[in-house]
């Protein structure tokens, strides 16, 4: 029997053409990227047109900029991707889009975000050029160190909320600053905590830094940034910052949420109901998200309460 053609805009590998494309640029991971709005909120440009806008094409800008180096991560870890039971799914480890087609998007993207930073002003091109180098360092040689490799990420998310600041040309709190970095952190580490779990028999093939890491010193670890993103967060609500900018004292009663999404994390982390990638997690688990939610409501609430109800 001959066999019938593959339907337009697919191939028998790698699926219809346009999902290729999808996962090679992985639009999950974009979640990661509305770490610049946080700066927004607290620095009363939540009903600014002329901000808001501003910070929808830093988020664009960070979105293009980060899919390129996902791009060029998956040309660079093609042969290790391959012997990995998930990721040899991706379309370059697959052989469903090719080397030379991947680099040629990744470049285009880099441009593309780089020119949408730069229509917002110069120093967000900036910002973003260096977010842009420090995860292509990261892709390139830091994720094969370990420590390292978590403190890289956890500068990434520094950056990202650099880049609310500067969207909202306001300076970035240094408080604000320490709790990106410490959640970034606790991220990270819990993703190695996962593939310790669920890959220690190809460690040394999939991700070689794992064999640097040890299950025990990593539980410490994480015990630790989960205690330091609740106590500077709730730090920050009670500083005189937070007091003479917001002239408002209902921003402690955020913190509830934040305390409850950090212990909601360590506990599907300790029910091994993690997946490897903490973005699909906090798109797909509705307490995660719907705690974030109401953060963001309460935190707009107690920073514009002096607006909404002004004193007698």
């Amino acid at each position: 029997m001959a066999t019938q053609p593959a339907p337009a805009g697919s191939s028998e590998r790698g699926g219809p053409l346009l999902g290729r494309y999808v996962v090679l640029l992985r639009p999950h991971q974009w979640v990661k990227n509305l770490a610049i709005f946080p700066p927004v909120v607290f620095s009363f440009g939540l009903f600014d047109p002329t901000i808001l806008a501003a910070a929808g094409l830093g988020f664009v800008s960070l979105c293009l900029t980060s899919s390129s180096v996902y791009a060029l991560n998956d040309v660079c870890d093609a042969e290790s991707d391959a012997r990995h039971p998930r990721k040899r799914l991706r379309p370059v480890a697959a052989g469903a889009i090719p080397k030379g087609l991947a680099l040629t998007l990744s470049a285009a993207l880099a441009l593309v975000g780089l020119a949408v930073a730069y229509s917002v002003n110069w120093w967000l091109a900036i910002v973003v050029a260096i977010y842009w180098s420090t995860i292509l360092l990261y892709s390139l040689v830091l994720k094969r160190v370990a420590l390292l490799d978590v403190m890289t990420i956890g500068i990434g998310f520094v950056l990202r909320v650099i880049a609310g600041a500067v969207v909202s040309l306001t300076p970035p709190s240094n408080w604000l600053l320490l709790v990106a970095l410490f959640l970034a952190l606790l991220l990270a580490l819990g993703k190695r905590r996962q593939e310790l779990q669920v890959q220690s028999h190809i460690a040394g093939t999939s991700r070689p830094v794992l064999r640097d890491y040890d299950l025990q010193m990593v539980n410490q670890v994480l015990a630790v940034l989960a205690g330091l993103v609740i106590m500077s967060y709730s730090l920050f609500t009670v500083s005189e910052y937070a007091q003479a900018r917001f002239q408002s004292d209902f921003l402690i009663y955020t913190v509830p949420f934040v305390i409850y999404a950090v212990f909601r994390y360590l506990h599907l982390m300790h029910r091994g109901a993690l997946v490897e990638d903490p973005s699909l997690l906090f798109l797909k688990d509705r307490p995660l998200l719907t705690a974030a939610v109401l953060w963001i409501i309460a935190s707009g609430l107690a920073i514009h309460w002096p607006e909404l109800w002004p004193p007698a």
